[in-house]
């Protein structure tokens, strides 16, 4: 593919006098060999047009034609900038450090006209990233773009010779439903190449490879495939697909309304014009319910970069997701809302996150009147005294056990989750160089960050209590002093590390 588009890129740049063409990559060595196809067209042509220079970064033609191709790599965030570009070829996209940032400073370098070209080429890496959004709108009309998804089995050298016209029957008998259906989808292309070797082939680079997730990751056959098999996900992405295949929408779509009755207090359900609470399942009598939320700075839009707060309700006793809250909500209004949540799900287990902003979501819930809160068990470095601290502190010594045991829930089948939004940033959870897991670049991981905490809630539902010196009702905070806790947590957290 790569050396097509660096084909149609050279014959514009060699033909056509004044136009000027870049490449640009993920990494320096990619773009020059990209660069390096270009190269080799013109070296082989016969009498080819003259050059003013020509290095492993550019190729530049003398006047008159004045035409010439550079190369650029996505580390620099100024690539593109104070040049007019007639043929941008973009190479693995989500590769880049900062692919929206970066793509939103190189389009307006390309004139809106008819003779100019853009192309993104790139494997698939991640469920969600910035890419797989593009890709969704790009399919939707949404973008200027032209989506074209090229699978495995268009490419001449996917077969394997079966042989005999009775093996080739044992063969196609043997097929089992995956492989017809795939049968089918190659047959529909009216491609020149035997279908059955071309499952043949499939077989036996499965074999090669080890397993059939990995030849879908490095083969997919439709452009939903190859998002789903995409990157190394920290989740059985197995269990994850076949959960995706269960999702559907919310029954209830809206929000909680908190009203002061001679009889107390009453929590309603209202269909509330752009609500963020989707509910899969209402509060059953006797039913037993944990939540967990993930905290944001409330800066909306997604020029912010910011996730969004994100929050779960998980049902102990069936664990079934059967809520969430989910959009960019200020930390103390977003209290109020747990506090209304918790209340309306028989005064569920309520944990927020209590990093960063997490903090001013706490006070609010404690000043709303709620009392079934989360509080951690702590032991001071120094003096060795345990003490209890409000919310759940997300830190290096306990995001991995909160990632493993949401882990191991889903790979078990544990959890029962109709959300298909939470499934895909499940599924874009994927391992980074730096060996750690997280969302994909330009995508979101609150979602998982909620989800796990509320699953960790189900294990601490039964035999929770809060501290006997939990503060009453509205009771003053000292801000500062749980400030200054947190900080020691996280110094003594990333000592264990």
């Amino acid at each position: 593919m790569s050396t097509l588009i660096e084909s149609v890129m050279f014959e514009r740049i060699y033909n056509q006098p004044h136009r000027s063409g870049l490449v640009i990559s993920h990494s320096l060595p990619s773009s020059r060999h990209l660069l390096g196809i270009s190269k080799r067209f013109h070296e082989h042509l016969r009498d080819p047009r003259p050059t003013d220079f020509s290095s492993r970064a550019e190729v530049k033609y003398s006047a008159p034609h004045d035409s010439e191709m550079r190369i650029e790599t996505a580390s620099n965030i100024d690539a593109g900038a104070s040049f007019t570009i007639q043929d941008l070829h973009c190479s693995e996209l989500p590769r880049w450090p900062d692919p929206k940032e970066l793509l939103g400073h190189m389009l307006p370098a390309v004139p809106d006209h008819p003779d100019t070209m853009i192309i993104i080429e790139t494997t698939a890496v991640a469920f969600g990233d910035y890419f797989h959004q593009l890709w969704l709108d790009t399919k939707a009309g949404e973008t200027d773009f032209e989506a074209i998804f090229l699978p495995w089995f268009i490419a001449e050298e996917t077969t394997v010779p079966i042989g005999a016209n009775g093996d080739r029957k044992a063969f196609e008998a043997g097929l089992d439903d995956e492989e017809r259906a795939l049968k089918a989808q190659i047959e529909s292309h009216g491609l020149p190449e035997d279908s059955l070797e071309q499952l043949n082939w499939r077989r036996a680079t499965i074999r090669k490879l080890g397993s059939v997730n990995e030849f879908r990751r490095q083969y997919p056959a439709n452009d939903e495939e190859c998002f789903l098999v995409a990157g190394t996900c920290r989740f059985d992405v197995g269990k994850l697909r076949e959960m995706m295949a269960l999702c559907e929408p919310p029954s209830l779509q809206g929000g909680l309304v908190r009203e002061t009755t001679p009889r107390g207090r009453v929590i309603e359900f209202r269909d509330l014009p752009g609500g963020m609470l989707s509910v899969w399942e209402e509060p059953k009598k006797g039913g037993k319910y944990v939540i967990g939320a993930d905290t944001s700075e409330g800066v909306e839009g997604e020029e912010s970069g910011l996730d969004p707060s994100s929050v779960h309700v998980i049902d102990a006793k069936t664990l079934k997701v059967v809520a969430t809250i989910h959009g960019y909500i200020d930390p103390d209004l977003l209290g109020e809302d747990l506090a209304d949540l918790g209340w309306w799900y028989n005064n569920a287990l309520v944990a927020p996150e209590a990093n960063n902003h997490g903090l001013t979501t706490c006070k609010a819930l404690q000043r709303a009147g709620y009392t079934r809160i989360f509080w951690r068990r702590i032991e001071d470095d120094r003096t060795r005294k345990r003490t209890r601290k409000i919310g759940w502190l997300t830190s290096p010594r306990t995001r991995g056990p909160l990632v493993d045991n949401l882990a191991a829930m889903i790979r078990e089948g544990e959890l029962e989750c109709l959300d298909s939004a939470t499934i895909g940033e499940c599924l874009g959870f994927v391992r980074h160089p730096d060996g750690k897991y997280k969302a994909a670049a330009g995508g979101h991981d609150d979602r998982v960050v909620s989800l796990a905490i509320a699953a960790w809630m189900v294990n601490e539902v039964d035999t929770y209590e809060a501290p006997v010196d939990e503060k009453p009702e509205g009771a003053y905070i000292d801000f500062d002093e749980m400030v200054r806790d947190l900080e020691r947590e996280n110094r003594s957290a990333r000592m264990r590390a």
